[in-house]
């Protein structure tokens, strides 16, 4: 379901009628049926936990809500890390954790960062607020993240490098890369133009493993569940830098969509659970 086809009044209306439904997860090495009272357990209280979407697609969040739903009420100490935020709004975030900035303002905060309609996420937002559970702001700005597209990472000056990850560098043979150079070229772009935006999309992942790496530092008894689109949380994004700076592993979880996104069906090496 498309919510962009849904006013935000009746889809929040929606959450509160229909609840959110158990997110039932099959593991992704032996094809095991995990029921969402046992997904706790399964996590073992990993670090942290890469839960993919499709960002316009209701059910992807409606499941992520599930996720932490279940985590949470079992006594799991949680902060959220978004690919929507970046690390520079952090002060912003932290007015909304604390109570210090209402929807209203939230929202419009919001809409100058990320495009998809605010009711997408609105649940997951209030609930975080409600249960004290801290939304971190992971990525680069988006006016990096645009310039390292078309012009590449060695367009950055000294002082816009400041606080992000060095040596950059895009490993096009990946399956994040042939996912996303199927996309580029659908689209019309060229060899030079998917050079640039594997650089940017490289920095989006590095980025986002520091600062998540940087905030499990401080706070170690936090378990950081990572919100981010599906080629952000495959194994090859994300998660292989996380795993990199932190010499812990990462549990990803993709939904079972993935298959069709990526054209390939989806195994132990792209990501631990797929969402049922």
């Amino acid at each position: 379901m498309i919510i962009s086809k849904i006013s935000p009044v009746l889809f929040v209306i929606a959450l509160f009628v229909i609840g959110c439904a158990p997110a039932n997860l099959q593991c992704c090495k032996d094809q095991r049926i995990i029921e969402s009272k046992n997904i706790v357990a399964e996590l073992n209280a990993a670090p942290f936990v890469c839960v993919g979407e499709v960002h316009g697609e209701y059910k992807h969040h409606e499941d992520q809500l599930a996720i932490i739903r279940n985590l949470h009420e079992a006594g799991v100490e949680l902060a959220l890390g978004l690919e929507m935020f970046s690390f520079i709004h952090q002060p912003v975030l932290d007015r909304w954790n604390q109570g210090d900035l209402d929807q209203a303002g939230f929202a419009q905060f919001y809409a100058q960062n990320w495009k998809v309609p605010f009711a997408m996420y609105e649940s997951i937002f209030l609930y975080a607020k409600e249960k004290h559970i801290p939304l971190i702001g992971l990525n680069l700005s988006p006016t990096l993240a645009n310039k390292v597209a078309h012009q590449g990472f060695s367009s950055l000056t000294s002082m816009e490098l400041q606080g992000l990850p060095d040596n950059v560098a895009c490993q096009q043979d990946s399956t994040q890369m042939r996912f996303l150079r199927q996309m580029i070229t659908a689209h019309g772009g060229d060899e030079a133009s998917f050079s640039h935006f594997c650089e940017a999309q490289t920095l989006r992942d590095k980025t986002i493993a520091l600062k998540a790496y940087q905030y499990q530092q401080h706070f170690p008894r936090k378990t950081l569940l990572i919100l981010a689109g599906v080629g952000h949380c495959l194994k090859q994004g994300i998660v292989e830098h996380l795993d990199n700076y932190s010499g812990k592993r990462t549990v990803v979880i993709l939904p079972a969509i993935s298959d069709q996104i990526l054209g390939h069906t989806v195994t132990s090496e792209d990501a631990d659970y797929l969402i049922q």
